[in-house]
């Protein structure tokens, strides 16, 4: 759990913000963001208005005395902030995209200036563009977690979002339009390029990294004395490297693997957006429904 919340949504943001350049150059400012509405915010408040009851009804079901639908209706409507389920990521995704489209209106070539203040424009330089990434990380995301604890998240309405990572994961989103911007082909992702023959460096380094970050939330919990802040700064400082490396490997697994055609991930691609969209309903429904049986836990997650 730890390591994938490391990671995994910061690559999301920076796998969405891959193909946004391409998508601003076709079609304008405008007409990208409104298709952006269509595709980003119609789901969300369809994840919010059905998709979430339903995935949470199965719970509530198991906590409440009442289990009947007009009382899980009147206890949704008094919650404190409405969830999204999956999707709560999506309204923050659209606000990316909406800023990305007014910079293009105004300055239409900041993606490429931005690459290249990044580094991301040598394929063989992965190192270089891991460092400036790792950097800017440290000088939004420290100062975040002053303010917001880490992993707290904020809410209003339907909109949550986990408030010391909203800056982290912009840069993320926008570190991926500025790869994007210098073609992927020609850039840091190049699959002829480093990053695709060092997947065991940076795998090995976010490994070390993960290690380091276990035991520093060990050492909070044993050493006393120090500043709260030395801890937080130090957790940043950690978190950053381990998020930049974990996302290096990743890319660099696929990277290898980008000439040869997989059926699988070929059949995945078109619907992967739409599959986890509604993937969480199935998987909470499927767990209430096995709950009777008496199997081991590896059964029930394979089902």
């Amino acid at each position: 759990v730890l390591v994938n919340d490391l990671f995994f949504m910061s690559l999301m943001f920076f796998l969405s913000g891959l193909f946004v350049w391409n998508s601003l150059q076709r079609k304008g400012a405008t007409p990208f963001f409104r298709d952006r509405v269509w595709r980003l915010g119609l789901p969300f408040f369809v994840s919010v208005l059905v998709l979430a009851p339903l995935a949470y009804y199965p719970t509530y079901r198991l906590t409440n005395a009442d289990p009947s639908l007009l009382a899980y209706a009147k206890t949704w409507a008094r919650l404190p902030y409405w969830p999204a389920g999956p999707a709560w990521f999506l309204w923050v995704l659209l606000l990316f995209s909406g800023i990305a489209a007014m910079l293009y209106a105004f300055r239409p070539n900041w993606g490429t200036r931005l690459g290249a203040f990044l580094g991301g424009q040598d394929p063989q330089k992965p190192g270089r563009f891991f460092l400036r990434l790792a950097l800017l990380e440290a000088l939004v995301y420290i100062p975040s977690t002053m303010v917001i604890s880490f992993g707290e998240w904020v809410s209003y309405g339907p909109f949550t979002v986990q408030g010391s990572r909203f800056l982290h994961y912009g840069l993320y989103f926008f570190a991926g339009i500025a790869v994007g911007s210098l073609g992927l082909e020609a850039g840091v992702l190049a699959p002829e390029g480093k990053l695709a023959k060092q997947g065991v460096l940076w795998g090995t380094l976010a490994g070390i990294g993960c290690v380091g970050m276990l035991a520093l939330l060990i050492s909070a919990c044993k050493i006393k004395g120090l500043p709260p802040y030395f801890w937080e700064v130090t957790r940043g400082l950690l978190f950053q490297v381990v998020c930049a490396a974990l996302c290096f490997s990743v890319l660099a697994f696929f990277l290898k693997r980008v000439q040869k055609p997989n059926l699988a991930f070929e059949a995945l691609t078109p619907n992967a957006y739409g599959m986890y969209l509604v993937h969480y309903v199935f998987n909470s429904w499927v767990q209430y429904a096995l709950l009777g049986l008496a199997l081991p836990g590896i059964v029930k997650g394979l089902c």
